[in-house]
């Protein structure tokens, strides 16, 4: 249906009654959602009663570019639950996502809807430090309006990112420095620059709750990892640090993880599109991939080498989780970008 300015003020509402019944703040918390999403509900009795929204954005990995969407807000009015409505708007999202043709969704959740759909989640390196504070030779302070345009352009040399053409995109830079709200998905937002001499060298956005300090995942960071890493085990509080496994520069900085965590979940889409716009990547790599159907499994080949699926879920689970089967570790994980500001 036509998404009218009165229907996108229900669905903010029925957004609101479901993730934040007392803050009512869905329209401020994810504004890529309502300023660019394709919105997708089912309506009884005149009313809209679930939503599912989708951003449709582009992504650059190490200079290959290709299409994605970006799944929130997934919600159903507590009256009206246990009828399937999510599923049937998840199998129209993911049909219009087909059409198209982007390569997969994120989604922020892990829910068993999106798994049956075919969902795996996302593995990220995880880190966890004391907090002994500790002397650096560079400053340390927060974000203001008037860095953006310097932040950005340190966003735009990161190998693996998205493509923020959204002219008002300096307005989430302000969201997760708390300048609208303090508190973004439930956790205080702040953002810190790293400089030297006057230029700025990184920055991070980090969530904090009573349990400490949250970097990556759903927040976001850019820039000299070396400086990173010095700057996040001196914070002088306990902090957890979630990086994308594609980062080996970041992980050689922080030494050791804890652990792998597996956080939010992407569905693969179009498997073949994945394969032809990163098979320049592959080919830098030293090796090249066919995408094949035989008798409704999937199979890649590489080298000589063969590799059977069973479907997409399986693929998916093998394109983005570690390996180390020969051949394919040296391709796989696929990186891909984290949700960062780009959060729906």
């Amino acid at each position: 249906m036509e998404i009218t300015g009165k229907n996108l003020n229900e669905i903010i509402e029925l957004s609101n009654l479901v993730f934040r019944p007392k803050e009512k703040s869905m329209k401020i918390e994810t504004p890529l959602m309502w300023e660019k999403g394709k919105h997708f509900v089912i309506k009884e009795n005149e009313e809209i009663v679930s939503f599912i929204g989708m951003v449709e954005e582009e992504i650059n990995v190490f200079g290959y570019k290709m299409k994605i969407g970006n799944i929130g807000n997934v919600c159903t009015h507590p009256d009206y639950r246990n009828k399937g409505y999510a599923t049937c708007l998840l199998n129209e999202t993911i049909k219009k996502a087909k059409e198209d043709k982007l390569v997969y969704l994120m989604i922020s959740g892990g829910r068993e809807l999106y798994k049956r759909a075919g969902a795996v989640s996302m593995p990220f390196y995880f880190y966890q430090f004391s907090g002994n504070k500790g002397k650096t030779d560079f400053r340390v302070r927060r974000y203001k309006d008037d860095l953006y345009c310097e932040c950005i352009k340190i966003y735009q040399k990161e190998p693996v990112r998205f493509l923020r053409e959204n002219k008002g995109f300096s307005s989430l830079f302000s969201l997760y420095n708390g300048k609208f709200k303090k508190k973004v998905m439930h956790m205080g937002s702040k953002i810190w620059i790293i400089s030297k001499n006057k230029e700025i060298l990184a920055y991070w956005a980090e969530g904090e709750t009573k349990d400490g300090i949250s970097i990556g995942y759903n927040r976001e960071y850019g820039g000299i990892r070396e400086l990173l890493a010095k700057v996040w085990k001196s914070r002088g509080k306990k902090v957890n640090i979630y990086i994308p496994l594609w980062d080996e520069e970041l992980k050689y900085y922080l030494g050791k993880e804890k652990e792998v965590k597996e956080m939010g979940t992407i569905l693969l889409i179009n498997p073949n599109l994945l394969i032809e716009n990163l098979s320049g990547y592959f080919i830098e790599r030293g090796v090249e991939i066919d995408y094949l159907k035989r008798e409704n499994k999937i199979l890649l080949k590489a080298n000589k080498k063969e590799k059977e699926f069973k479907d997409n879920k399986d693929l998916a689970r093998f394109l983005l989780h570690l390996n180390n089967e020969e051949v394919w570790k040296n391709i796989f994980p696929i990186p891909l970008p984290f949700y960062g500001f780009n959060y729906a």
